[in-house]
């Protein structure tokens, strides 16, 4: 495959039919991390500096002549990123205490059914002898 003037030109082979009318064009996008003494990190650093919420890093990949207008956009960036964040901690909390409901549920429904009332009390109050029982019943 060559690139002549911005156009893709496909090696046509004998052997390979191709439409190019519908084939689909791949894009590659090569990130380069640096150079051998890695003293610049480029947009590794960048990115960094966005997903750990660090604007002062992210700002300092602006030119100072856009500071003060992106200012406000890197910031607002930064608290979306937050947001998403915080909502898929959140998410991720309501779906770890589902589970855990549902296993005690589950848990308490085989004790009651084997007439085992007094490990249903004292697993209620006591964590390791309820993990214990959790074991035994490969919960």
């Amino acid at each position: 495959m060559d690139v002549i003037n911005g156009n893709v030109q496909i090696e046509q082979r004998p052997d390979i039919k191709i439409n190019t009318a519908e084939a689909d064009l791949i894009e590659i996008i090569i990130v380069r991390l640096g150079g051998e003494n890695q003293d610049q990190k480029g947009l590794v650093d960048f990115l960094y500096g966005l997903f750990s919420g660090n604007q002062e890093k992210v700002l300092s990949y602006i030119p100072d002549s856009d500071k003060p207008v992106r200012q406000k956009e890197v910031a607002d960036m930064l608290s979306m990123i937050s947001y998403a964040e915080e909502n898929g901690i959140k998410k991720g909390e309501k779906k770890g205490e589902k589970k855990s409901e549902n296993r005690l549920g589950t848990f308490m429904n085989i004790l009651l059914k084997n007439k085992r009332y007094s490990d249903a009390e004292k697993a209620s109050e006591d964590e390791e002898y309820r993990e214990e029982l959790y074991k035994e019943y490969k919960l």
